[in-house]
């Protein structure tokens, strides 16, 4: 059989053998580029001077054997554990316990941070590579941050096997990160050694499975973006993304490194988000290639920052991104707009050439643009519409605490399946009015608008719109070249097409781990770009009505196998929040859940149960609950004595001295009905002169 698709800027012609040599292409570039977000297999061969997974791993087992928020007994288990095992290599470990206040919040909190010391030979700065101890009060912490805290550990052995680096090396477990970044806050504002650090590394995880990626930068840090791609074997990590997570409500202790105007960069693995701050966070569920590749990122940044002049480090900022075979490509910021008028000039020669040369009408390919912009809002609009329908069709608990399900990357892919059908659907459907070769020139001019927009606005986004477009646009003035043949032109676009490819389906693939189905309509968005920019190659890969057809059946299965995936069994439990509330005052004990909660938890709670809001029990808590009586077992409470007394123009003056039982993670204290001027614990302030307030609480966590 012999397929024809007219397209005089591209046209192909071939057999059904070239069809599937194509589609081949196009299936192995998405193949590739969606592999390169993943680490390697761990290393079979181990020698003394490699970081070891499995004795990593071993430690981690000891880290990860319970929950371990801030303040518990069985986090002071864990610090002791990393300390031994760091005295054990030979090495001085510092405790730094300090009071610290999080700001824009009444909260304080005892924070006990590791810190130890290498020193180089003839230090040109220091080198922080940090991670925190402690996990959700809900999750065993192995990913989170667990893996990290004890990649560091293993790395310090190997390079104690190895002569001392040039600089100051500093190792920092945190304490209190997830409760607001404490520890970070506290080295920072109170440590003797915070002035001296020149560039830091923080390790973070947030899920149990994947890469560990470089999502996030410091200001001035082009050239530690550059030496990142010169040291690591396998870097992962893009500026898009970053871009990304700047718009998101997530922090770090990067954050507070980023905050005092340090350098660095900000890695963490975001597979598995189904595992976040649950149970499910365990050694069991996290991959082996994840806690190796957080070990070996951590060695080569060492080694090779470790050896580097770091006060002539360029502070030039930089666009950054992966790719296979290239491994690690950046440049200035200032170059995304030299490039991005060089991928115009490219467009513009296209136009002119295709003009001259009567191939098709220029007009055309504006008709083709009013209409591509229109069909590039109908993916969003179905992946929301899809969702809308199918989140309420999925079985009841399905929701985790991190707002996604068990099957939420089968239903990302069905989204993606989604937006290359109405792509190629539109273009059917207009193709009377634009032709194909409107089509290309149409997306491929808003790729390239993108690119120059772009790269004044998010230098960072620039490249992944400028070099697709820019090598598509090469191709095709190849092609336009006399006397190429019909399958000439169509390899030259297939070439062309694999840039976009290769970024695309990273891109899409990171957006699809990080954010979760609910989101799912700007992961279409990007796949309807795509598809836009690969008119040409997807129209000969889905050329008949047919093909569309079983485009929608997979789209179909894709839902369907994220709807099986979804459903709650033995490996995939039901999230559940239930709280006991004892009320010491009036001898009584209540449970508390969320008003929309499962059949289990409402049981427990009582059929008499009753809605109340939370601040009834807990002021500044405005939460509502379904409260039903509890059995009533009274735990030792905290003990309260008036320590001083002073009667002021302002009002009284009240020291109060309180013990709190052994055990206790937090201690609140509330207040109504007068006005509280100023708090102070421990010496520090936790409310202002210009914060009164008639009522409120004040929280001391870690007490």
């Amino acid at each position: 059989m012999r397929i024809t698709i007219s397209n005089p800027l591209c046209e192909f012609s071939g057999t059904c053998w070239t069809k599937l040599a194509l589609s081949c292409c196009l299936l192995f570039g998405a193949y590739f580029g969606v592999m390169q977000a993943h680490p390697c297999a761990p290393s079979e061969v181990i020698g003394p001077g490699d970081f070891s997974e499995s004795r990593a791993r071993a430690m981690l087992q000891v880290v990860a054997q319970r929950p371990h928020p801030l303040g518990s007994a069985a986090l002071g288990n864990v610090r002791d554990s990393v300390r031994s095992a760091l005295e054990s290599l030979g090495l001085t470990v510092e405790t730094q316990d300090a009071f610290v206040t999080r700001p824009g919040t009444r909260q304080g909190a005892w924070v006990r941070n590791l810190v130890t010391r290498v020193p180089g030979r003839a230090s040109t700065g220091t080198l922080l590579f940090v991670a925190h101890l402690d996990s959700a009060p809900s999750a065993f912490g192995a990913g989170d941050d667990g893996a990290a805290a004890v990649a560091m550990v293993e790395a310090l052995r190997v390079l104690r096997l190895g002569t001392p680096l040039q600089n100051d090396l500093e190792f920092l477990w945190t304490d209190g990160e997830e409760a607001g970044l404490l520890g970070a806050r506290a080295f920072m504002e109170q440590h003797p050694s915070a002035k001296d650090i020149s560039v830091a590394f923080n390790f973070e995880g947030r899920g149990d499975e994947g890469a560990a990626l470089m999502f996030e930068t410091g200001d001035r840090s082009g050239g530690i973006v550059a030496g990142l791609g010169a040291a690591a074997p396998h870097p992962v990590g893009n500026s898009f993304v970053y871009e990304i997570y700047k718009r998101m409500p997530n922090d770090t202790d990067f954050s507070v490194f980023q905050g005092a105007g340090l350098r660095g960069l900000n890695f963490a693995h975001a597979g598995g988000l189904t595992a976040y701050h649950t149970q499910l966070d365990n050694t069991v569920g996290l991959e082996a290639s994840t806690l190796e590749h957080h070990g070996k990122q951590i060695l080569v940044l060492a080694r090779y920052f470790g050896a580097v002049d770091l006060r002539r480090i360029p502070s030039e900022e930089r666009v950054f991104f992966d790719v296979p075979l290239l491994r690690w490509v950046s440049y200035p910021f200032r170059w995304a707009q030299a490039f991005a008028l060089v991928g115009l000039g490219l467009y513009l020669l296209l136009l002119r050439r295709v003009s001259r040369e009567k191939q098709t009408r220029v007009m055309r390919a504006f008709v083709g643009l009013s209409l591509s912009l229109v069909g590039l809002l109908i993916p969003p609009v179905i992946a929301l519409v899809t969702w809308s329908v199918v989140s309420r069709w999925l079985p009841p608990g399905a929701l985790v605490p991190a707002g996604t399900t068990y099957g939420a990357l089968w239903f990302q892919a069905g989204f993606v399946v989604l937006a290359v059908l109405a792509s190629v659907a539109w273009q059917r459907i207009w193709n009377g009015r634009v032709g194909r070769t409107g089509w290309t020139l149409a997306h491929l001019g808003i790729w390239v608008a993108l690119s120059v927009v772009t790269s004044f606005t998010v230098p960072g986004c620039s490249y992944f719109f400028f070099w697709p477009s820019a090598l598509l646009s090469l191709a095709l003035l190849g092609a336009l070249s006399p006397g190429r043949s019909a399958r000439t032109r169509s390899l030259l676009w297939a070439v062309g097409a694999i840039p976009a490819l290769l970024l695309g389906s990273e891109v899409l693939y990171l957006i699809a781990v990080i954010l979760t189905p609910f989101e799912g309509a700007a992961l279409a968005g990007v796949a309807g770009l795509l598809a836009g920019l690969c008119v040409e190659l997807v129209a000969v890969t889905f050329s008949s009505w047919r093909s569309l057809v079983l485009l929608g059946a997979a789209a179909a299965v894709c839902v369907g196998a994220g709807f099986r995936t979804s459903r709650i069994d033995s490996r995939h439990p039901r999230a559940t929040r239930l709280l006991l509330v004892e009320d010491l005052a009036q001898h009584r004990g209540y449970w508390l859940s969320p008003l929309n909660t499962d059949p289990w938890t409402r049981r427990m709670v009582g059929a008499g149960a009753s809605e109340v809001v939370l601040s009834q029990m807990l002021p500044g808590h405005a939460e509502r609950l379904l409260r039903g009586p509890a059995p009533f077992n009274p735990e030792p409470g905290p003990r309260v004595r008036l320590a001083f007394e002073e009667a002021t123009t302002r009002g009284r003056i009240l020291r109060l001295h309180v013990d709190a039982p052994e055990g206790a993670v937090a201690l609140t204290m509330g207040w109504e009905g007068a006005v509280c001027v100023q708090a102070l614990v421990a010496h520090r302030e936790l409310l202002g002169p210009g914060e009164a307030r008639s009522s409120g609480n004040l929280t001391f966590l870690a007490p």
